[in-house]
């Protein structure tokens, strides 16, 4: 295809026949339903992130949605339905389940909109995983099962089937980054497993997805041939892209297209699960009351909590409610360097935050009237609780403690996870050393380590029990090595905090002091091969890094994303037949009725900061995201011309309230310009999907403002009616279908 730009000039509108629409997802939109638990469910809830409750209630308010989608205009509505309700067991289908959809379905094409159902959304059955998963040699028989009962049963109300929801994203289930701490998304391996087990995985996955795909495509036609006597139906799927510049894509494209065999793959992919460059500092571990938060996942691996607390107030007098935050007027202490900080400048705007060296300085500021309030863990200032100084629990996520380690040093960490998950199992006696810890330096055993569930807990497994998994072989560089050849672990400490780490005669004593004895003596076998540093809070993931590789960190994580299989346009270069047959199978090739596409977030140029936001984007920060909107038009063109004569579809795109300084509604029309300036240069896109029709769960995320893509806004926490209120954006997207063109 000769490509035409427009360049300045205004490309006309879209026809009559374009389609826009709107989309969300059965699991973001639908109640919890306990007794037809997805992968998901199970998967947030292990790892204590934000449950979706009754989300947005979809299920029962489905048309009050149709009637918004159809106030914007629109003409398209994508929703997906949910595989574990619609087969609760092997084989067993439920009619009620589908009589709702057909409902649903129904409502939908009585409000003038196009369905576009997807089959696999991120989740299925937990009855799939527990016969093997995507992983298993029959999934894709049991996917097409799937898809002919639904072909069956509703395929008259269907048109438009997206098969599996990004499945260029389904890979971070079985393989983690090396600086990563957990499995982005489900199903996740159990803990400790090698390198050598991801890839094996990876490379049963991505052919599995292929297959599974093409079968169910292939049985969605013949249905519709068959019983409906529809040709028209399209079956297609939406990897998610990377805005990249063309000749970087093309590059990274070449780690996919130039491998030949299993063993090519996992050479590869070694480069992003093992770090060559063996990180270190002044101690091995840190065990200092670290707040685990997504912010410093950028800067250490995690282990799982030892130890919740919350935020506290210490006050003479009673502190400000929750709703009087924002507009308390006075001067707030907090220690540098701890969460507090973070928390006191987000929430307390009027406020004069003044931070100090450490929580006995803060009260120290407060006793002498250089403070009126004093913000902190709670663990940290129920110490200096008095009958002067009141306390008061700050309501919200928890603050869980974990131990920290560098990037890279997975080895360690998972021996860390071990001795973590060994000291809090109980004993012949029924009591574990953790309890036994508790009861000596608090006096009692409070229920210290039971999650909340936030944003600051949802990157961590806080559950005290469970197997202790076996030590995992396999890794490159490895600290755990380094670390039982000297004979000594090196352990970062804050002293100062009751109960938790105090001076003592001849050394020191709290839980974190016993806990770093109990690991010492697993990792070297003897818990007097211990040595302590005392760090500051503020230097306290400082104490584990070396001060050179940690400004070489955004590089070497650069260069492992951009050098592997994972991280490439695999699927739809697989489709193409342009990768090796044992990724992409001969007869899965061209499996396709239309190419979409989802799109969000891009770079213009490597520039390091940009690099970075990228990076933010991936791990769900998406306030900061990058905003790229001409690589989108870039994306149609090269897709157009990889499959000539298929029409194209933008599965997804949309923003939170705001990105990169960029609000939701300047984002859409920056975006569907592009998408139109294509459509003029002869790309034949067909339809724009925006992500989302109201607020949602957006997969365990907390609800915020980070979380929330909604043209119409719902308060999740809240609001008891969940009311659909109009944002902005929901206007301008009214006024760009309306018009047929996102030109001003």
């Amino acid at each position: 295809m000769k490509r035409r730009s427009t360049g300045g000039r205004r490309a006309a509108p879209f026809p009559p026949g374009f389609l826009f629409g709107v989309a969300t997802a059965d699991h973001q939109c639908e109640a919890y339903d306990p007794a037809r638990e997805d992968v998901r469910d199970r998967f947030e809830a292990v790892r204590a992130l934000t449950p979706r409750g009754r989300a947005t209630d979809f299920a029962n308010r489905y048309p009050e949605d149709a009637r918004l989608a159809a106030g914007l205009g629109c003409t398209a509505f994508r929703l997906s339905l949910a595989w574990s309700r619609l087969e609760p067991a092997p084989g067993v289908w439920d009619e009620a389940v589908f009589a709702h959809y057909r409902r649903v379905l129904t409502a939908l094409r009585g409000a003038g909109l196009e369905p576009f159902v997807t089959l696999h959304h991120n989740t299925w059955p937990v009855h799939v995983e527990e016969r093997g998963g995507m992983v298993a040699a029959a999934f894709p028989e049991w996917f097409a099962a799937y898809a002919r009962e639904v072909a069956t049963r509703l395929g008259d109300l269907i048109r438009y089937y997206v098969t599996i929801n990004e499945p260029n994203q389904l890979v971070f289930g079985y393989i983690k980054p090396w600086w990563s701490r957990v499995y982005p998304v489900p199903p996740g391996l159990p803990r400790g497993a090698d390198t050598s087990t991801q890839i094996g995985k990876v490379g049963l996955l991505i052919p599995n997805l292929f297959r599974a795909n093409a079968r169910a495509r292939r049985t969605i036609k013949a249905v519709h041939r068959e019983l409906w006597r529809d040709e028209r139906v399209q079956v297609g799927a939406n990897p998610l892209l990377l805005g990249l510049p063309t000749w970087l894509q093309r590059i990274i494209d070449t780690n996919a297209t130039r491998l030949r065999e299993p063993d090519d793959l996992n050479r590869q992919a070694r480069r992003l699960t093992e770090r060559r460059l063996l990180e270190s500092g002044r101690a091995d571990v840190v065990l200092a009351q670290l707040t685990l938060t997504h912010d410093r996942t950028d800067h250490a691996l995690f282990s799982e909590a030892y130890y919740v607390t919350s935020l506290a107030l210490l006050a003479r007098a009673p502190a400000p409610p929750p709703e009087a935050f924002a507009s308390w007027r006075g001067r707030i202490a907090v220690t540098r360097g701890t969460t507090a900080v973070d928390f006191a400048r987000a929430r307390f705007d009027a406020a004069t935050v003044v931070p100090v060296a450490s929580p006995r300085a803060a009260v120290d500021l407060l006793r002498a009237g250089g403070a009126e309030l004093v913000l902190g863990d709670d663990a940290e200032l129920r110490p200096f609780a008095d009958a002067e100084l009141r306390l008061a629990e700050v309501a919200g996520p928890g603050e869980p403690y974990a131990a920290a380690v560098a990037p890279g040093n997975r080895d360690l960490l998972d021996a860390v996870d071990r001795a973590i998950r060994a000291f809090k199992q109980p004993d012949e006696s029924g009591v574990s050393p953790w309890q036994r810890a508790l009861r000596a330096h608090f006096g009692s055993a409070p229920d210290a380590a039971a999650p909340r569930r936030g944003r600051r807990a949802n990157l961590a497994d806080l559950s005290p029990s469970g197997p202790v998994p076996a030590a995992a072989p396999g890794y490159g560089a490895s600290a755990l090595r380094r670390t039982r050849r000297r004979n000594a672990l090196t352990v970062a400490i804050r002293p100062g905090i009751a109960g938790l780490c105090t001076r003592a005669a001849g050394g020191y004593a709290g839980l974190e002091p016993d806990l770093a004895r109990f690991i010492a003596a697993r990792v070297c076998g003897d818990e007097t091969a211990l040595r302590f540093v005392e760090v500051v809070a503020g230097g306290r993931i400082d104490a584990v890094r070396s001060p050179l590789l940690r400004l070489l960190d955004p590089v070497l994580r650069v260069a492992a994303i951009f050098s592997t299989v994972i991280t490439t346009n695999w699927w739809y270069l697989g489709l193409a037949g342009k990768l090796a047959p044992f990724l992409c199978p001969a007869d899965c090739v061209g499996e396709l009725d239309y190419v979409g596409l989802d799109y969000y977030w891009g770079i213009d140029s490597l520039r390091l900061n940009r690099i970075l936001h990228l990076f933010a984007a991936s791990e769900q920060r998406y306030a900061n995201a990058p905003v790229w909107p001409t690589v989108l038009r870039e994306k149609l063109h090269e897709h157009a011309k990889l499959f000539a004569g298929k029409p194209l579809f933008v599965i997804e795109n949309g923003c939170v309230g705001s990105a990169d300084r960029i609000t939701r509604e300047v984002y859409l029309r920056r975006h569907i310009a592009e998408v139109q300036r294509a459509h003029h240069e002869g790309v034949p896109v067909a339809g724009y999907l925006c992500w989302s029709i109201t607020s949602n769960r957006e997969w365990g995320l907390a609800f915020d403002e980070n979380s929330d893509f909604g043209l119409y806004h719902i308060d999740l926490d809240h609001d008891p009616e969940l009311t659909r209120v109009a944002t902005p954006a929901a206007d301008a997207y009214r006024a760009i279908v309306a018009e047929r063109s996102a030109h001003e």
